[in-house]
C-alpha cells in the first residue's frame, strides 16, 4: 500500500506515481479516466516528488546515493544525480519550461538546484536557517516558501529564487503578527548607554541600535538577521562591536561607528550556544565563547578566546568534562579578566583567567566553597577587578570579591 502519492500533468495525461519496494511505479490517467502504465523508475529510497516539464514529467527521490531524479517522457526514463549523498528531506519540485526546479532540506538548512536534460547544476543555499517544510512554485517567478521557527514563533516566509544564477531575493514574511523587541543588550559610552536589540518585525527584521538618551528613542537598522539567540555589545569609546549568534550557533560580529555606520564585520565560527561574552580591554575587542570539541574520552567542553578583527584563530583557554557556562569578561589597559562557572565533582565553582596582551594564564579558583557558585559577572575600576556571583552555600545569595591582577609571564 503506497504511503506517498504524487501527481503531475505531462501535457496530455496525469502521471500518478508512488514508491514501492525500491522503485517508483504509477499510472498515466487520461481525461477520459482511462489508464496506462507509467514506466518503472528504480530508486534507492523514498521521499518522492513529481512535477510537469515540457518533455513530460520529472520525478525525484532521496536515497543512499544522494538526491536523484529522472525525466520521464512516455516510457523513456532519463535518470540524473541532483546532489551527492546527503540528508535530503522534504523535497519539492516545480517545472519551468524544459527544466525542473528542485528544493530540499538538509538538517536546518534549505537548498535548491536547477535540473536540465543535460544534468543538475550546482546546488545553492536558499538562506532559510531553521527551515521547516519547503515548497516551490513556478510561473512568472519562482517562489520558495517555508515555515521557519524564530524566537518560539512560527513564521511563514518566502524568497524569490533565481535558479539560473543560483541566488535569492530578500526574505518576505507572509504571516502577520506583532513584532516584539528581543534580546536587548547595552554598553556604556561616556555618560550614555548604547543599546542593541533584535526586532522581530514583519519587514526589515534584524538588529537595531540607538542611544538610551534619545528622546524619543531613535532606532537605527544595522544588520539583517533572520534568527538571533543572543546579542552582546561592547564599546571602546569611539565605536562599538555587536556580537550575535544565530540559532544555528554561528557567531557573527559587527563593528560600527556610534552613528551606526558600518566599519567592518566578520564571523567567529562554531559555538555550542552555551555561553558567550565580549569586552574591550582598552586596546582591542575580545570575545569569549564555548564550544564542544574533541572525542568523548577528552574534556569536550571548551572555552575559547578570540580577538575581534585580525586576531587569527580562536585560542583554547579552558577545558572540562562538563559544561563551562556563565562566562563574563572585563578589561582595561590591554589586560582582561575572564570569569566563568565550572562543575568540579559535585558543585559548580567560579574560575578566572587573566589575559595580558598575547599572554593567557591558566585557570585559577575565585571561589570553591561547598554549594554551587554560578552566573559570575565582572567589571574593572582603577586597577582592580570586581567579581560577583550567585552563591548557594547558605541559600540563594550574592557574593563579591576583589581580584588583583598578578604579574604575567613575559
Amino acid at each position: 500500500t503506497p504511503l506517498t502519492v504524487r501527481a503531475a500533468f505531462d501535457g496530455t495525461d496525469y502521471a500518478v506515481v508512488w514508491p514501492v519496494l525500491g522503485q517508483i511505479e504509477g499510472e498515466y490517467v487520461s481525461s477520459a479516466q482511462t489508464t496506462s502504465p507509467f514506466p518503472t523508475v528504480p530508486t534507492d529510497g523514498g521521499n518522492i516528488a513529481a512535477a510537469s516539464v515540457e518533455a513530460g514529467v520529472f520525478v525525484s527521490w532521496a536515497g543512499t546515493d544522494g538526491l536523484q531524479g529522472a525525466f520521464v517522457e512516455g516510457d523513456v526514463v532519463s535518470p540524473t544525480i541532483i546532489v551527492d549523498p546527503n540528508n535530503a528531506q522534504n523535497t519539492a519540485i516545480a517545472g519551468s519550461g524544459p527544466d525542473a526546479h528542485v528544493v530540499w532540506k538538509n538538517g536546518l538548512l534549505a537548498y535548491a538546484a536547477r535540473v536540465t536534460e543535460d544534468g543538475a547544476e550546482a546546488p545553492f543555499d536558499l538562506d532559510f536557517p531553521g527551515a521547516g517544510l519547503v515548497y516551490v512554485t513556478s510561473g512568472d517567478r519562482d517562489d520558495v516558501v517555508t515555515s521557519r521557527l524564530v524566537t518560539s514563533s512560527q513564521d511563514v516566509v518566502r524568497r524569490e529564487a533565481f535558479f539560473a544564477s543560483g541566488t535569492t531575493s530578500a526574505e518576505t514574511v507572509l504571516s502577520l503578527r506583532a513584532n516584539p523587541q528581543l534580546k536587548v543588550s547595552a554598553a556604556a559610552v561616556g555618560d550614555d548607554h548604547y543599546l542593541c536589540w533584535y526586532d522581530d518585525r514583519d519587514t526589515d527584521r534584524g538588529l537595531y541600535c540607538g542611544f538610551a538618551s534619545a528622546a524619543p528613542a531613535v532606532a537605527t537598522f544595522i544588520a539583517t538577521a533572520n534568527s538571533v539567540d543572543e546579542i552582546l555589545v561592547a564599546s571602546g569609546g569611539d565605536d562599538m562591536v555587536i556580537v550575535h549568534n544565530a540559532l544555528i550557533n554561528e557567531v557573527h560580529w559587527l563593528r560600527r561607528a556610534l552613528d551606526g555606520n558600518p566599519i567592518s564585520s566578520g564571523s567567529i565560527g562554531g559555538h555550542d550556544g552555551n555561553t558567550m561574552a565580549i569586552a574591550h580591554d582598552g586596546e582591542r575587542y575580545l570575545a569569549v565563547f564555548s564550544r564542544i570539541e574533541g572525542p568523548p574520552s577528552q574534556d569536550q567542553n571548551r572555552l575559547f578566546l578570540q580577538e575581534i578583527e585580525g586576531g587569527g584563530a580562536p585560542i583554547q583557554i579552558a577545558a572540562a568534562a562538563q559544561k563551562l557556562d556563565g562566562a563574563a569578561i572585563a578589561g582595561s589597559d590591554g589586560q582582561a579578566l575572564i570569569v566563568y562557572s565550572r562543575r568540579d565533582l559535585v558543585d559548580k565553582e567560579v574560575y578566572g583567567i587573566w589575559v595580558d596582551g598575547d599572554d593567557v594564564s591558566e585557570p585559577f579558583v575565585i571561589c570553591d566553597v561547598a554549594g554551587n557558585q554560578t552566573q559570575p559577572a565582572v567589571t574593572h575600576h582603577d586597577g582592580s577587578y570586581y567579581v560577583v556571583w550567585e552563591d548557594a552555600r547558605s541559600g540563594a545569595d550574592i557574593y563579591f570579591a576583589t581580584v588583583f591582577p598578578p604579574p604575567m609571564p613575559g
